[in-house]
């Protein structure tokens, strides 16, 4: 059964983006496809065309060395940017591609391609005009999005809209060309609403930093029901959510710079329990504010934003997966210098990011870059146990998760071993054989696996003598009195003869062995 999943930010549509060469491993990691100079300044939001063509907007005023006006075009296939007419007079923050491929543009700006627009737009791409939606908004537009009638609902710092009073949030209907008011809109907190999510249900999820929703008691996070115009109020947020990513039918992730949740420590992310109304806090989380969020096609998230540290996992700085089924953090094949702003999926399954940052991985960009998910570093299903006896024919053993060609090498005390009759076999395999008894064969062994796309290490196996009980490294006393004190409370461990019980063949193996030193 495929898993519902859409985030504010994605818009998923057909595209020309180049699919790996058949035949080729094609490895996760940066790519610079957007190629240079790129754009002239910060990247805030992009969106996908139906051609496969993107649209960033942000603060810039160049793109490709072209003028451009704070929202730009890129074609992957000609690798050449181009402006959207004269492009608006202030920050792009938001983009929208409708269904007949036009685009909507929401920011700070007065002005779109000439013409009066309050803080929304509408660029023609057929006839290459724009035009203002109905007199607009009377501030800043932050987020956009399309319900499912076709309406655009818009969010952001505002009082009114069409010139009607709408408190940060109103609703467009395209078909009458009129603007609406999604209640008695939110208040307190700053007024702003930074993300919007339609849910399955048809109610409207909105985030951002307010203290009330159509006059209810609604901290950070609430809910617009469509059909009576009512709104509730969810778990309190303690600080603005930034970003808003469905997964499944079930639950929302929610990010932002908040610390708390329903009074409870949540750094900056939690899930919300569609069904309970709950929310779902995490173990580890990151250490600074999240802005960005969509869903991979495997069903994690990709986080972007400011952070520099995700559930303490390394090389997570600016950009992140999260597993929303276990809350667990992993890294991307490098990271990004600075902040990331928008995340989009493309229909390949690679992400287009975009934000502040001149470097992602180790690849110099400007602003907006592209992640290929492909095949990634070699997995390791199953380990080698943490601790081995050594005796003739012992064997460590690892299961790797198929993908490309691997290589194998086994490692002893971190040196790389090779073939020895009588001593190892099997050193560049998945499995480790050491044939023969000796204290120089004692110690830490691992196995370091190798594709295209890169090397993974196995957790360590200690290999150790059974006469070095202590598994101090030494053989002396110490280890005859801890055998028998194991070996006396007829503990497991005292099975040195590995026949599954505790009894005097043990007692013999072990001093035949000590007595050998090994």
């Amino acid at each position: 059964m495929r898993v519902r999943q859409v985030c504010v930010s994605a818009l998923l549509v057909s595209s020309v983006i180049a699919a790996p060469t058949l035949g080729q491993t094609q490895c996760s990691g940066w790519r610079a496809d957007f190629g240079q100079p790129g754009t002239g300044g910060w990247v805030r939001t992009l969106a996908m065309l139906p051609g496969g063509d993107v649209v960033v907007g942000g603060w810039f005023t160049s793109a490709g060395g072209l003028a451009a006006s704070h929202i730009a075009r890129y074609n992957f296939q000609s690798r050449t940017w181009s402006p959207l007419g004269s492009g608006t007079n202030n920050d792009v923050l938001a983009l929208l591609v409708l269904p007949d491929g036009d685009i909507i543009a929401g920011g700070p700006f007065s002005m779109a391609g000439g013409v009066p627009a309050g803080g929304v737009a509408r660029f023609d791409v057929q006839s290459g005009t724009w035009s203002g939606l109905g007199g607009g908004v009377s501030g800043r537009v932050h987020t956009l999005t399309l319900r499912a009638n076709g309406d655009l609902v818009v969010g952001g710092n505002f009082s009114a809209a069409g010139g009607l009073e709408a408190r940060n949030i109103a609703g467009y209907s395209f078909s009458s060309g009129s603007w609406y008011p999604l209640g008695a809109g939110v208040t307190g907190g700053q007024g702003t609403v930074e993300a919007l999510l339609e849910l399955p249900d048809g109610h409207l999820l909105v985030g951002g930093s307010f203290h009330s929703a159509g006059g209810q008691p609604a901290s950070g996070l609430a809910r617009y029901d469509s059909s009576d115009g009512t709104w509730t109020g969810t778990v309190p947020v303690g600080l603005m959510v930034r970003t808003l990513c469905q997964v499944g039918d079930r639950s929302v992730f929610v990010g932002g710079s908040f610390t708390t949740v329903n009074g409870q420590p949540a750094q900056h992310a939690f899930l919300y329990d569609l069904q309970t109304g709950e929310a779902q806090l995490p173990t580890a989380s990151v250490n600074e504010q999240i802005i960005a969020s969509a869903t991979m096609s495997d069903g994690r998230i990709a986080v972007g934003g400011e952070f520099t540290n995700a559930g303490g996992v390394p090389g997570t700085e600016r950009i992140a997966i999260c597993d929303p089924a276990d809350y667990s953090w992993s890294a991307f094949v490098g990271d990004v210098d600075e902040q990331v702003q928008a995340i989009v999926r493309d229909p390949t399954g690679s992400l287009l990011v975009a934000g502040f940052f001149n470097e992602v991985g180790s690849l110099p960009v400007n602003y907006v870059a592209r992640y290929f998910v492909g095949e990634g570093p070699p997995t390791i299903s199953v380990q080698p146990p943490a601790a081995e006896q050594l005796r003739p024919g012992v064997q460590c053993g690892v299961e790797v998760v198929p993908g490309s060609t691997m290589s194998y090498r086994w490692r002893q005390n971190g040196q790389n071993l090779f073939n020895i009759p009588g001593l190892f076999s099997g050193v560049t395999t998945r499995t480790l054989t050491i044939s023969s008894v000796d204290s120089s064969l004692a110690g830490t062994y691992d196995c370091r696996v190798a594709s295209a796309c890169g090397t993974t290490f196995s957790e360590p196996v200690l290999v150790y003598c059974v006469g070095d009980f202590t598994r101090d490294g030494f053989i002396d006393g110490d280890d005859v009195i801890g055998f028998f004190s194991v070996w006396d409370a007829g503990d497991i461990a005292g099975d040195v003869t590995l026949d599954g019980g505790v009894d005097g063949d043990d007692v013999i193996e072990f001093f035949e062995r000590w007595d050998l030193g090994c």
